[in-house]
């Protein structure tokens, strides 16, 4: 029987090796298949936090840049507002001197002389001056300077006159409304140029 119970014996320590062998291999094959899985989870992992980070910086950046046009935009606005503040009272000042010139003696002289080296522009044409209502009281001086008609213009509110040429389709303008517009237009154009350089 020891021989019978050897030959068991080797034939039951040949399975259980044979079996031993297969369990390992399986053992092994599952660690080496959890391993492939943790490692494809770990990248997948790195890989959705990186796009993540990159949604969020993506959407902080656009953030960032609206927020920075916007301050711009704001700040662009500020300063016009106070370019315009800052032009309303320089003008206000220059509207100030001009009413008192045009309510002093030198006023009449200066009408009368622009309106006769006007008239000396176009010699031969007929023109109509148009003053101010409040200077109407000047029509006949400066009828006699020029020879032309005049008429009051309500759309003449700091004083000068606006000639018009028969015919010709010219007119000057020498109004002090019209010089005071320009000189603001001039005014807001440079120091808007200024403050850009």
């Amino acid at each position: 029987m020891t021989d019978e119970t050897e030959k068991l014996r080797r034939f039951k320590d040949a399975v259980f090796a044979e079996a031993d062998e297969k369990v390992n291999k399986i053992l092994a094959d599952a660690q080496a298949q959890k391993d492939e899985i943790l490692k494809k989870a770990e990248l997948n992992a790195e890989a959705y936090k990186q796009e993540e980070i990159a949604k969020i910086d993506r959407e902080e950046n656009s953030r960032l840049i609206r927020g920075v046009s916007s301050a711009k935009l704001e700040s662009q606005r500020n300063i016009l507002t106070h370019r315009e503040e800052v032009a309303d009272r320089v003008f206000e000042n220059v509207r100030r001197r001009v009413e008192q010139f045009s309510a002093g003696p030198g006023y009449t002289d200066w009408l009368k002389k622009a309106a006769a080296a006007a008239a000396g522009k176009y010699p031969d044409r007929r023109a109509t001056v148009y003053l101010r209502g409040s200077d109407e009281k000047l029509s006949d001086e400066i009828k006699s300077a020029t020879g032309f008609d005049v008429k009051t213009s309500g759309a003449i509110r700091l004083g000068g006159a606006m000639i018009r040429f028969e015919g010709i389709n010219a007119e000057l303008d020498l109004t002090f409304d019209s010089a005071v517009e320009r000189e603001r237009q001039d005014f807001c154009r440079n120091s808007q140029t200024a403050a850009s350089e």
